[in-house]
């Protein structure tokens, strides 16, 4: 990796920690994966204080690693132990192919249908005003190569600084 580097024009690297390692370099620039703060300001308070059903989210990449039946069978848990009215959306491309079907396979076995929702990928800009009408986010990741390590305290899951944003509190 140490000589490939030196023949490329420029390092792009996407968080901070990566900087200990490459930093030093001249054509290094660091693009920080975290959302917008403009974006929450585009939802109004009452948007997000003043709604029902209550609203669980994920928004993301939406894979095992990164807690896909965790998730699920948290909200079947949590809407279990309620009598409101709530909802989960999941928002995001499911990787690999065949595990959406999968995932609407486990909603049915909890009973959950009408109750979890699978819109897909949202763009960017469309983003703020879905996650503006939630009540907490989800972001669950399990340990793997990616984010243990050396750097594993700055591998913090990006959902979470997401939907904060947003006003979602992440979920416990």
């Amino acid at each position: 990796e140490r000589i490939s580097l030196a023949f490329v024009d420029h390092i792009v690297l996407a968080e901070d920690s990566y900087a200990e390692t490459y930093g030093k370099r001249k054509n290094v620039e660091i693009v920080r994966n975290y959302p917008r703060i403009s974006w929450a300001d585009s939802i109004a308070s009452e948007q997000r204080n003043n709604k029902r059903p209550y609203t669980v989210v994920y928004a993301g990449s939406i894979t095992e690693i990164r807690g896909l039946w965790e998730i699920i069978m948290a909200f079947n848990h949590f809407k279990s132990g309620t009598s409101e009215e709530v909802n989960l959306k999941l928002f995001g491309d499911f990787h690999p192919p065949g595990l959406r079907e999968e995932a609407i396979k486990q909603v049915k076995e909890y009973g959950l249908e009408g109750t979890v929702v699978m819109p897909g990928y949202i763009p960017n800009d469309k983003l703020p005003a879905y996650l503006g009408e939630c009540d907490v986010g989800m972001a669950i990741f399990h340990p793997n190569p990616h984010n243990l390590g050396n750097r594993s305290s700055a591998n913090e899951p990006k959902p979470t600084f997401t939907t904060e944003s947003f006003g979602t509190p992440p979920s416990p």
